[in-house]
């Protein structure tokens, strides 16, 4: 049998509105004493695939799949210590959620409504911290983005975990967005992306996560050239390391930097 592995972006954008008189909705359970660094397993009813997660970044830490003899197999990358998502220098974003704004965007600047390369400090022109390229771009949403934020566990179940992010501007980002990122598996081996997002103010918004694929409408894809950091035990660490070339990443997201490139009539201005 050929196992599947899906990632599958829903993005739904509106403007944030409080009500009253609306009835509030469910209480999210309370987060583990290990949090951002607690552990969610959910698992397939057939047995086909069993994920595990952390609520930082929302990051898948591991994806257990059966080969072609039937051993079960954890097929991303990622650590033992969950800590080094955060302190490992090198930053490989394994297997978070990425955003505000994945990929670059050049000299860390955007306006709204888009154009072809804003000037900073220009009316309308919005400026993130750069942190790749000696400062010449923003690579996915700045020095913190999301894949380093602590996200909270909204819902969770056997085959299901919903994280939720508040970002506050961070980086200097416009508005307040409120993410929420759904994991799911299925039998047959199927696991399941769905981000969605609520935005106070107009904003860019283009997310992917590291790891597998999706019906986004572009691709990048990263061989790990720069990927540097200690395997987890059962891929033959610590003794061993991750180096370049050990892993494919398929990075599904919108066109990449469209929100500079408005010839291409693609809107990623959000609300």
């Amino acid at each position: 049998m050929i196992y599947k592995i899906f990632l599958t972006f829903l993005l739904s954008f509106q403007l944030a509105r409080f009500t009253s008189g609306v009835a509030a909705a469910p209480s999210p359970p309370p987060q583990n004493k290990d949090w951002p660094f607690d552990a969610t397993e959910i698992r397939a009813p057939d047995g086909s695939i069993t994920a595990k997660f952390v609520s930082v970044g929302a990051t898948l830490t591991e994806l257990w799949v059966k080969d072609k003899y039937g051993k079960a197999r954890d097929v991303v990358l990622g650590y033992d210590d969950p800590e080094q998502l955060l302190t490992d220098p090198a930053h490989p974003y394994f297997n978070g959620i990425v955003g505000r704004y994945a990929n670059r965007l050049k000299n860390g600047t955007f306006s709204i409504p888009i154009s072809k390369n804003p000037t900073p400090g220009a009316p309308n022109v919005y400026q993130i911290p750069t942190n790749e390229h000696d400062g010449q771009v923003t690579l996915h949403g700045g020095i913190i983005g999301w894949d380093r934020r602590n996200w909270t566990i909204e819902r969770k179940s056997r085959t299901s975990v919903t994280y939720k992010h508040i970002d506050a501007g961070h980086e200097n980002w416009p508005g307040t967005v409120a993410a929420y990122a759904t994991h799911t598996v299925e039998n047959g081996g199927v696991l399941k992306m769905v981000v969605k997002a609520t935005a106070t103010e107009k904003t860019p918004i283009m997310v992917t996560q590291l790891d597998i694929t999706s019906n986004q409408p572009a691709v990048q894809v990263y061989t790990s050239n720069w990927v540097n950091a200690v395997r987890k035990t059962h891929h033959g660490g610590p003794e061993k390391s991750y180096g370049r070339w050990s892993a494919i990443a398929l990075e599904q997201q919108g066109y990449i930097a469209a929100v500079n490139t408005p010839e291409w009539g693609v809107d990623q201005i959000c609300m």
